[in-house]
């Protein structure tokens, strides 16, 4: 436009026209070049960032950049943006434009030093972010991306450290204490975070953030109380109320919404439904939110019935959540649970299922791993309890612990469905042949039933209830992880001789008693029971162990503490610690436990049948008796005398007496136990 103008100037005018000229030239240089739509566009992408609506953002800032390549703030804002999707790579190429056009902008650097995390460089990181603090006289920005750095590298009492000796030196501004508080949650330091969520809505009450702590405070609260109690629902109050006044401030927010609805849950009944409904919103908004996936899918494996679509919907959320954690064997044994519970035999998630389990199974029973390799072969038959292969495996098993019913039965099914295959039929005829001689089979408790063998199990071994363990802190990354552990012990344990676990429905109406005493359950996203010393009179007589303890989960490893109480004696047993780590844990945290209770249980049993030559209990070789063990009777505490045993079978055993008069004197019923040595 410049050129229009008459060649020949006024001196004083050609002085004018060159001072516009700088002038413009002072905003438009080679590396911020601004107009007022790329102004706007970046002030546009800043709002939304803040208040968590990243994809929004995303396209003002692809905006602004495109308008103007070398601005550093568009760069800025889209590399942040970026960053907060899970584009690292793209986050990475806009800091480092951005470091190239302005060396020292402390907001890149942090950003770099957020991308190194990201690609796990946690060294790396902290040692960029260090040693730019050295050269920018300690910039707030680099303290906060450092403080996180230390938090992903699982330190988070240094990150404390370090900024409260930085509170002695400087005034923390707001981003370093809302960093402050979110680590003071991380560590369990409750008492800290409610005055520094004060502090920041004080300073900034038109921000959500101080808000958003508040509830997260409060929730954790809620969590760690006694459900029944008037403080844990009046935290559940508060709590929802700051969710609701960071959601005004910032509505579209979806952590926020994810965490009111973990509260939401937490009050349980026709709360859950409203969460749900929060889980699916965020999931439509980010269909890849991994917390989000998991925790609809084990809420919606709770439900006694699904309608078709949220069959599908969980079908969909579990596939994925495998998907992102294969090695995650809770995940997995809780999307065993839901094609259980809700799918039928045939469903292609179920097989490829139960087609891992005998894979496993498969791959360590002839390896130092065998105890391990039975539980694979448990929850096989759960999933694909008709597959050739599993009752091929299980008849193998059976035959190795000389289980003649399940053997015998198992056979009967193969031979049906290959009736021209001889092995097995000459197999069969020997094994009902050998069984008829057993003394399970001349005393009438295994018998011919239809086209196989019927079974009494007559085992009155001591009762045990296994309780759902509780997490060490109230919220755990995965929101069932309590009852998803305490069903796979008892998956093993079932199969453990010497444990008789309460029945299914005993162990339902226990929790339905408890959940109607205290209104709500301890873990708020199941119908949990956990142990109270208090409460153990509600449990039926007959239940004399009872099975309890912690769980500790991070990202590499599995923890589990667990304690029995003797309701007889009023004792509890040693501490029981078992940890284990990626792919495998929970079937090597389970076996271990079998083994450690089937020695810590007394052997006892009771008097069957009074004969002739001797008595007949229930207790035999699955309990681990042999030709020279020693069996004592008692009545009450006292006494009445030893046995030796004449018979031997897999669950009861004939026993000689040796006190006089032992035909007169002992009754069916009579308790029996194994003298130790």
């Amino acid at each position: 436009m410049f050129l229009n103008y008459p060649i020949k100037f006024h001196f004083n005018a050609m002085n004018v026209y060159f001072s516009i000229l700088l002038l413009i030239g002072l905003f438009i240089t080679p590396n911020n070049i601004y107009s007022m739509e790329t102004i706007e566009e970046i002030q546009e992408g800043n709002r939304l960032y803040d208040q968590g609506n990243y994809k929004k953002a995303l396209l003002h800032f692809l905006q602004a950049k495109q308008q103007n390549p070398n601005s550093s703030k568009a760069l800025l804002g889209y590399g942040k943006t970026s960053l907060a999707l899970g584009s690292i790579p793209d986050a990475r190429v806009s800091f480092e434009k951005c470091l190239k056009l302005v060396s020292n902008d402390p907001e890149a650097i942090a950003g770099l030093g957020r991308v190194l995390v990201q690609e796990n460089k946690f060294t790396d990181s902290r040692n960029y972010l260090e040693a730019a603090l050295k050269k920018t006289n300690n910039n707030p920005i680099i303290h906060l991306a450092l403080a996180e750095t230390f938090q992903a590298m699982g330190k988070p009492e240094l990150a404390i450290h370090k900024l409260e000796t930085l509170s002695r030196k400087i005034n923390l501004d707001y981003d370093l204490q809302e960093r402050l508080a979110y680590l003071y949650l991380t560590t369990h330091q409750l008492d800290k975070v409610n005055g520094i969520s004060e502090s920041l809505i004080n300073k900034n009450p038109e921000k959500y953030n101080g808000f958003f702590i508040k509830g997260k405070y409060y929730t954790i609260l809620s969590y760690d109380s006694d459900p029944s109690s008037k403080e844990s629902y009046s935290s559940y109050q508060k709590g929802l109320s700051a969710y609701e006044n960071a959601l005004t401030l910032s509505p579209e927010n979806q952590e926020i919404i994810y965490w009111k609805a973990k509260l939401l849950i937490w009050k349980g009944k026709d709360e859950r439904k409203e969460a749900i409904s929060l889980f699916k919103q965020i999931l439509k908004f980010n269909p890849k939110n991994y917390e989000v996936m998991l925790s609809l899918a084990s809420i919606l494996s709770e439900q006694t019935a699904l309608s078709s679509e949220d069959t599908q919907l969980a079908i969909d959320l579990w596939k994925s959540s495998l998907q992102s954690k294969d090695t995650d064997e809770i995940i997995r044994f809780g999307a065993e649970n839901f094609t259980i519970k809700h799918l039928p035999e045939e469903s292609p998630l179920r097989k490829s299922l139960g087609k891992y389990r005998i894979e496993r199974h498969k791959s360590e029973m002839n390896s130092l791993y065998y105890e391990s390799s039975l539980f694979h072969l448990l929850r096989a038959n759960d999933l694909s309890p008709h597959s050739p292969e599993t009752e091929s495996l299980l008849e193998n098993y059976y035959y190795k612990i000389n289980d003649f019913t399940a053997y015998i039965n198992t056979l009967i099914r193969l031979v049906k469905e290959d009736p021209n295959n001889f092995k097995l039929q000459n197999r069969l005829e020997k094994t009902v042949l050998s069984s008829k001689k057993n003394l399970e089979y001349k005393e009438g408790y295994l018998f011919p039933e239809g086209p196989g063998l019927g079974f009494i199990n007559p085992s009155t071994s001591p009762k045990v209830l296994l309780m759902d363990l509780t997490p060490k802190a109230g919220i755990q990354s995965h929101i069932s992880s309590g009852h998803i552990i305490q069903s796979a012990l008892k998956r093993l344990l079932s199969n453990t001789e010497g444990i008789r676990l309460v029945s299914e429905q005993e162990e339902q109406s226990i929790r339905t008693l408890l959940e109607s005493r205290n209104k709500s359950s301890w873990n708020p996203y199941h119908s949990s029971i956990h142990f109270e010393i208090n409460e153990s009179s509600l449990y039926g007589s007959d239940i004399r162990f009872i099975v309890f303890g912690k769980l500790n989960e991070d990202e590499n490893s599995l923890q589990v503490e667990l304690q029995s109480y003797d309701r007889l004696t009023g004792k509890y047993s040693d501490l029981i610690k078992i940890r284990g780590k990626g792919r495998g844990s929970l079937s090597y945290i389970t076996s271990a436990f079998a083994a450690k209770f089937k020695k810590l249980y007394p052997i006892e049993g009771e008097i069957l049948k009074i004969k002739n030559n001797g008595v007949i209990v229930n207790l035999g070789k699955r309990n681990g008796l042999n030709s020279k063990s020693i069996v004592e009777f008692y009545r009450g505490s006292k006494s009445l005398g030893s046995s030796k045993i004449l018979e031997l079978g897999d669950y009861i055993s004939l026993v000689h007496p040796e006190l006089k008069d032992w035909e007169r004197e002992f009754a069916t019923g009579e308790k029996v136990k194994v003298k130790k040595r």
